[in-house]
């Protein structure tokens, strides 16, 4: 099989199978949130929440088997590629085996559901009889789609001249062009952040006549963008003209003053030809960067349509920021939160500490009103009063947030404090600001406790969670957050990380199970309530913040109960 199209296929199916994921984890969230409001009297499992969980599964099943299949299709369409019989036999073999490993993972899945919950009748049947049976329309339904696609009269494939392969519809194809674009998401994943915003991963690689001449990543030269790195740091004007550039991110057309956008940079060195891994997402200047550049003669092409998703893949948690700042309302564009709390930010200090804490996995917490106002807190001395007197206690655990009253920073406009218990078990790193306007920007690292590795104890999440919600309750009681507060959770740099909740010291036995894990680079929960719901439900909104954290790390099936008793025992009587 043509292994661009099977690259460009495997992409598309791991994209949807992720969707899918998604999917499945969000439906069983709201299930299990109505099951634990059904049965709040601790009531027996039934057979109807059992066939309501397999259906979820079932839906799960059919969704990774049409996709696998229909990624193929997709791929050959468009890239006019020709299935040969072998490959239609490799194609309906990889089809069977997605549908058993998913049926595989699905009974498992809901196995362990049912084990949570105690023993079911005998009546029931089996989970495995139940994803056999639901998922078998599924398959004929695939199958029969299969056929009819694989009946198709088949053309021959034209012979691609000089050994090149022809342009497609979905980028380039030639495979030097490939083997750079991969050059440059190599060098974006070597980005590094300018500040605690989310920022764009970009890299940027100079070509001339089939040699590298530089590459330049985001964050190499502090506040410098990767193209000028690689341009001015590195290149000479001689150098640079007629050359390639490939860049992650379409080039910028605007830069305050004295700074010169990429784009223009570009059409001042140049360049004979750029390609683009992504095009901005900020809809105000998306593709002006590509029209900047085709209006001076430049050649601008895309990254081939699997390279383009990597890119967006690696840059989800910045294009996610940029849609949740703006929202589309008729020809207006509305930002979430009023610019002046970014702008406050931006004039906060980056210590020593805070880096430290920035160059690992590590919670981002921010608490606000959803109207600015400067002045909510009278003066900074009022701020300093409310976090000597509202500090969250734990039981056996840290206070939040923590902090050193000798060492409290003090600003006209701000207060802040940041600690570090570098000895004993946990070790922990923490700063945090509180500013007049009622803004609260907490940055932590995760607990690092030598038996859990680099995992994340489920406990960790709740405590944090629920804190943040009881210290945003006490901002409510002084009536800092009114009318309507924002808080917001990021846990970032998890990809990959699991999810654990030790049963006994040895850690053989896990409340969580085996197989949760993050796939996200960054876990974002926000929730946007009224300040007299903030007071009245602070302990059920934390709860559902924790459990919504949970099913990003993939476990669905949490112990809600046992999660409240935790919450009560943890932080006292609501």
């Amino acid at each position: 099989m043509d292994q661009d199209v099977k690259k460009y296929a495997d992409s598309l199916y791991e994209s949807a199978r992720m969707e899918s994921g998604r999917t499945l984890r969000d439906a069983k969230v709201k299930l299990l949130q109505a099951m634990a409001a059904r049965n709040s009297g601790n009531l027996p499992l039934s057979g109807f929440d059992l066939q309501a969980m397999a259906r979820l599964y079932v839906a799960h099943v059919d969704r990774c088997t049409t996709a696998r299949f229909e990624s193929y299709q997709q791929a050959y369409d468009e890239t006019g590629r020709v299935a040969s019989d072998q490959d239609l036999a490799d194609i309906l073999d990889e089809f069977k085996a997605v549908w058993a490993q998913e049926k595989r993972h699905s009974a498992s899945a809901i196995d362990q559901f049912i084990t949570s919950r105690g023993p079911l009748p005998s009546s029931i049947g089996s989970s495995k009889v139940f994803v056999d049976g639901g998922s078998a329309e599924g398959h004929d339904r695939v199958l029969a789609k299969f056929k009819i696609w694989r009946a198709k009269p088949r053309k021959v494939a034209l012979a691609v001249a000089n050994g090149k392969k022809k342009a497609d519809g979905y980028g380039l194809k030639d495979d030097d062009d490939r083997r750079f674009a991969l050059l440059a998401i190599e060098e974006a994943r070597k980005s590094a952040p300018e500040d605690e915003r989310p920022h764009p991963k970009v890299g940027a690689l100079i070509v001339k006549d089939g040699h590298v001449l530089s590459k330049a990543h985001r964050g190499e030269k502090p506040k410098s963008h990767a193209e000028y790195v690689a341009l001015e740091d590195k290149l000479s004007d001689d150098l640079a003209a007629g050359a390639t550039v490939y860049t992650t991110l379409e080039p910028c057309t605007t830069r305050r003053h004295p700074k010169i956008p990429c784009a223009q940079r570009l059409v001042d060195r140049k360049i004979g030809r750029v390609v683009i891994g992504m095009l901005d997402p900020n809809p105000d200047i998306r593709g002006r960067g590509d029209q900047l550049l085709s209006d001076a003669g430049i050649e601008v092409q895309l990254f081939p349509r699997d390279l383009r998703a990597q890119v967006e893949e690696m840059n989800r948690d910045f294009i996610r920021a940029q849609k949740q700042r703006q929202t589309a309302v008729g020809s207006e564009t509305v930002e979430y939160d009023p610019k002046e709390f970014w702008e406050q930010r931006k004039k906060l200090p980056e210590t020593e500490l805070l880096r430290a804490i920035w160059s690992k996995p590590h919670w981002h917490v921010w608490i606000r009103p959803t109207e600015f106002k400067r002045a909510r807190f009278q003066d900074v001395e009022q701020c300093r009063q409310f976090v000597l007197s509202s500090e969250v206690r734990i039981r056996d655990w840290f206070p939040y947030p923590s902090f050193s009253t000798e060492t409290l920073e003090v600003d006209t406009e701000w207060i802040a404090g940041e600690i570090e218990h570098a000895s004993g078990t946990p070790k922990r790193a923490e700063r945090w600001s509180l500013s007049r306007s009622g803004q609260f920007v907490h940055n932590r690292g995760f607990d690092e406790i030598p038996q859990l590795g680099n995992r994340i104890h489920a406990l960790e999440v709740l405590d944090t969670v629920t804190a943040a919600f009881e210290f945003a309750a006490r901002m409510a009681d002084r009536g800092v957050l009114r009318p309507k507060a924002a808080i917001t959770f990021e846990l970032r740099q998890v990809a990959g990380r699991s999810l654990t909740w030790p049963q006994d010291a040895f850690g053989y036995i896990d409340a969580v199970g085996r197989n949760c894990w993050c796939q996200d680079e960054t876990v974002t929960v926000e929730r946007r309530v009224t300040t007299d719901e903030l007071r009245a439900r602070k302990r059920e909104l934390a709860l559902e913040v924790a459990l919504e954290i949970y099913n990003k790390f993939g476990w669905t099936e949490p112990p809600v109960e046992r999660l409240e008793r935790e919450q009560a025992k943890r932080f006292g009587s609501n």
